[in-house]
């Protein structure tokens, strides 16, 4: 412990936690196209996604939210991350590293991407620290002055 430096933070926990309505506490919501890939082929699937909590859900479209195809829990994503290629068609792709699973996913533009990657790095982010403290450790050798 003495070749570290600690940070602590009280984290406040959120009390308003409403389930009443299919968008209720919604931190995005827009059309993504998901890559599915089989031995065979690879097929893409344009579906509704919603972030909401600690989950993200798909639904056919926006007009029919109550028919749910498909949820990721992000308490098990282990990351994000920004796919970048040089072709303008595969620019846009990101994916989530669940333990089990890799989804990847593109969005209409590379600012749609960013937009997707950095909610999502902050939902988990979240997931993985939802006690109400936590403690940051960093090895003094990460700092060049002191």
């Amino acid at each position: 412990m003495a070749n570290h430096v600690c940070f602590y933070a009280n984290l406040r926990k959120n009390e308003q936690d409403k389930d009443s309505d299919i968008y209720g506490d919604m931190i995005r919501a827009r059309s993504l196209t998901r890559c599915h890939s089989s031995k065979l082929k690879q097929k893409l699937i344009k579906s509704y996604y919603i972030l909401k909590g600690s989950t993200i859900s798909w639904y056919p479209s926006n007009h029919e939210p109550y028919f749910l195809i498909g949820q990721i829990y992000l308490q098990f994503c282990t990351g994000t991350k920004s796919l970048s290629f040089t072709s303008l068609k595969r620019s846009t792709q990101f994916r989530i590293f669940i333990s089990t699973k890799i989804y990847t996913f593109i969005a209409k533009n590379q600012q749609a991407r960013a937009n997707w990657v950095k909610a999502l790095k902050q939902v988990v982010f979240a997931c993985q620290h939802n006690e109400e403290n936590m403690r940051i450790l960093i090895p003094l050798s990460g700092f060049k002055t002191v």
